[in-house]
């Protein structure tokens, strides 16, 4: 799903698309209560925003391998200089601190380049960083990595690849148990006394202040994408290795922008033709992410004649699987593909010759 970075690309601006036209309705009903109301243009300025910060928050991932192996190196030769060296600690340090692949990662252009990534160097020193690294090597998993001969170097590789899958599925599904835990707690509690719970202030919050997060599924998206491409390397990284998907290209922040606007502008057309194929349903009952999702779906059958067809129904129906609940699947696409043959029959689906082969 997330090996062609072309696709990635392509996906990740549609659910980025996605998002922002979600706030930006959330937006609509609060605007009479907005002091600023939420327009347009910050809309697009928001998308603008998310995409690119989306590299960045990969870079945050990938980051965390070196730093974890340099604060290993630290608290090891602290360990050394005491009187009585705890050898099952400095056991466990050992493999980390001297992990070639977590060097060949520090060495990466792209993140020694990244001022973002300098900015996450300061972690090193933080508590919460620390608290996190201890609580990781004395999991079942990171034990397991330790165990691997330090002079097998091709198991180690893969002992790292391993290990590096698993941390950053801990770290994000961790992340995701404490935000649920949190909402939880505020559900069952007086609106007067939310104010007094300390949200935010878990070592794993405090660790993910730095990550440029906009939406919870950023994360999973980015955990997804930096695995998959650790996962497909043979040898160590060299330093133009890519570890990230790419940069959004000129001609795709033209395509996102092009799809939050030709969507946001046409809604009411969009919408009747929703409502047409709504049997037994009102439109107020979808769920707004359903509706959303076969909004852009119409949107891209209507105005983007380089895509085909197939592509985009196979792509929104891929995204809904993701982002709405299993029992609707059939009736996004449904609808989806309900819509798509009344446009045909009316002649108002135009498609390139090359999109449609």
């Amino acid at each position: 799903m997330f090996g062609d970075p072309a696709m990635l690309t392509r996906r990740l601006i549609r659910i980025k698309v996605l998002q922002t036209a979600y706030i930006y309705e959330i937006y609509q009903h609060l605007n009479n209560e907005l002091t600023a109301p939420y327009r347009l243009e910050d809309a697009l300025g928001s998308l603008r925003s998310n995409l690119n910060e989306f590299l960045d928050l990969q870079y945050f991932f990938i980051s965390l391998l070196p730093l974890f192996s340099r604060k290993a190196d630290e608290l090891l030769r602290e360990e050394e200089k005491k009187h009585l060296p705890r050898q099952e600690y400095i056991n466990l340090l050992r493999p980390l601190a001297q992990d070639a692949f977590c060097a060949a990662i520090h060495n990466n252009n792209a993140l020694r380049d990244s001022e973002y990534v300098k900015g996450l160097e300061a972690n090193l020193e933080a508590s919460a960083f620390l608290h996190i690294f201890h609580e990781w090597i004395r999991s079942d998993a990171y034990r397991v990595y330790a165990a691997v001969s330090l002079t097998d170097k091709k198991q180690r590789f893969v002992a790292m690849q391993k290990l590096a899958s698993e941390l950053f599925s801990w770290l994000f599904q961790s992340w995701y148990d404490e935000i649920e835990a949190e909402e939880k707690i505020l559900e069952n509690l007086p609106h007067n006394n939310q104010s007094n719970v300390p949200f935010g202030k878990s070592y794993l919050q405090q660790l993910f202040v730095d990550a440029p997060l906009s939406h919870t599924s950023d994360m999973e998206l980015a955990v997804k994408q930096v695995t998959e491409r650790i996962n497909k390397l043979k040898d160590l990284p060299v330093p133009d290795t890519k570890l990230t998907s790419k940069p959004v290209l000129p001609d795709e922040q033209e395509y996102a922008e092009q799809l939050l606007l030709k969507m946001l502008t046409n809604i009411e057309e969009h919408r009747d033709l929703i409502k047409a194929n709504l049997h037994n349903w009102e439109l107020d009952r979808l769920k707004k992410t359903d509706l959303i999702i076969i909004e852009l779906g119409i949107t891209e059958l209507l105005y983007f004649p380089d895509i085909p067809t197939r592509v985009t129904l196979n792509e929104y129906v891929d995204i809904a699987s993701q982002f709405a609940a299993n029992e609707t699947l059939p009736f996004i696409n449904g609808v989806l593909d309900n819509i798509l043959h009344q446009l045909e029959s009316k002649g108002r689906i135009k498609k390139n010759f090359e999109a449609q082969k």
